[in-house]
Formats: structure tokens, C-alpha cells, sequence
């Protein structure tokens, strides 16, 4: 490498971070068709999307680069296809207010993928205290995850979160009353879709992380707000939980 070179000019990381923008302008402007309009929510239309979708493009490209400076290329390339459907999933949150389905399902077959090619971001250990622990990702050693590890983990994922979340939505509002529900549906097929990507210890630090970052956010709205949606936070938290620079939460809640 020349003096003058840095790694963010190597051509495997423009590489990836191309990929990453396109797809992720792609992601964007397909939530915008998905996710339809929810009566009595106010989201004008922006006077100039395609402005707004290559400040998105942007983002992604942004994440692609830094998957690509902390891992192999092929892994580089599924963390940056987790990111642009991730940011496909927080834009149509944020703008009307839903997790399309099928965002949250391509993104789910998507880990389900990288596992079984062997291209995860992260490596889910076995060992630990059993199989069925060690599926789930805890214990000391860290092979390559493969797509049993990754369907145990989202099956765990769901049978955890989803009678959670009926029960916190029973406890904070009234049934139905959804905008002021600071989980909803969509969000938890987004950490299952999590759990297949990187294991039930990177869905738990998603959710310690996002948690956080989602109390945080309800603290700070003005009083007479309608809950600030939770998804972006939770797909900003599970980027940064699959980035290696990120593993020391998940590597702690992993027993390790």
C-alpha cells in the first residue's frame, strides 16, 4: 500500500460501500411503497425525495465502509445488506409509523442466508452449557455460525418477545391504542430477524443497547408527543452489536 493510500480508498471498501448505497436507496424506496398511510397521522409527503433518498443512500454507504474496514469482504457485503434493509425498516417506521412485513422478512431469510454461506457478520459460539445454549450462542468457543444457530435463535427470539410485548402492551395502554406503544408488532419481528443474524447474544445486547437508547428517546420528547418509534433505534443498536468493534456487550452477556 502506498503511503498516500488509507483503507478507507481500497477498493474493496468502495466496493462495499457502493453496494451498500444502492442497495440501501433501493430498501428506502421500496418501504415508501409498503408502508401505507395510517389515517389521522400526518406525514406530508417531502418536497424532494430523491434529495432525501441520497441522503439515505449516504447512510448506507456510510455503514457499508465500516463493515468493510472491520471485516472479510464477503462478511463486509451481508453487514451491508443487514444495514440497507435495517434502514429501509427505520425510514418506513419513522415516516408512517409501521415495520413493513416484508422488510422485516427479507431481512429475516437474509441472516438465514448469511449463515448457511457462511458469510454472518458474527461468529455465534458453541460450547458453553449445553446444545441448546450453545445454539443460542453462549460459551467460550466461536466457530463459524451456521443456519441451525440461526433458526434456534429466532425461534428462542420469538417465543420470548412476543408474549413480552403482548404483556407490556396490556400494562402501557389501552388495547388497540397503538401510537402509544413504544414496541409494537414490527419491532419484534425486526429483533427476531436480529437473532437470526447474529444469535440470541446479539439479539440480548440489542436489545440492552436499543433498550436504552429507547427510554432515552421517550424521555427527551415533549410531553404530548406520540411515542418515538423504536425500530431505527433498535437497527442502529444491532449494526453496531454486528460490527467487531461492538462485540465487547455481546461477548460479556455471552459468558465470556
Amino acid at each position: 500500500m502506498r503511503e498516500w493510500e488509507t483503507p478507507m480508498l481500497h477498493p474493496e471498501t468502495l466496493l462495499v460501500a457502493a453496494a451498500t448505497a444502492g442497495a440501501s436507496a433501493a430498501a428506502c424506496a421500496w418501504s415508501r411503497d409498503l408502508a401505507p398511510r395510517r389515517a389521522g397521522l400526518a406525514t406530508p409527503r417531502p418536497r424532494r425525495p430523491a434529495l432525501r433518498l441520497a441522503g439515505l443512500a449516504l447512510i448506507g454507504g456510510l455503514a457499508g465502509a465500516a463493515a468493510a474496514l472491520q471485516l472479510p469482504p464477503g462478511q463486509a457485503l451481508s453487514l451491508g445488506f443487514f444495514a440497507a434493509v435495517a434502514l429501509g425498516i427505520a425510514r418506513a417506521d419513522l415516516a408512517q409509523r409501521l415495520v413493513p412485513l416484508q422488510l422485516s422478512q427479507t431481512l429475516l431469510f437474509g441472516g438465514l442466508v448469511a449463515s448457511t454461506l457462511s458469510a454472518s457478520p458474527v461468529a455465534a459460539p458453541v460450547g458453553g452449557l449445553g446444545d441448546l445454549l450453545s445454539l443460542l450462542g453462549f460459551g467460550p468457543h466461536a466457530p463459524p455460525p451456521g443456519p441451525a444457530a440461526s433458526i434456534v435463535s429466532a425461534a428462542a427470539a420469538y417465543l420470548l418477545l412476543v408474549p413480552t410485548r403482548a404483556l407490556l402492551a396490556m400494562l402501557a395502554c389501552r388495547p388497540g391504542d397503538e401510537e402509544r406503544e413504544a414496541v409494537g408488532w414490527g419491532d419484534v419481528d425486526l429483533l427476531v430477524a436480529v437473532a437470526a443474524w447474529g444469535g440470541f447474544t446479539v439479539l440480548l445486547a440489542t436489545l440492552v443497547f436499543g433498550g436504552a437508547l429507547n427510554a432515552a428517546a421517550q424521555v427527551v420528547r415533549r410531553r404530548g408527543r406520540k411515542i418515538f418509534p423504536a425500530a431505527p433505534l433498535y437497527s442502529f443498536a444491532a449494526f453496531l452489536t454486528l460490527l467487531p468493534s461492538g462485540r465487547s456487550l455481546v461477548d460479556l452477556l455471552a459468558m465470556r
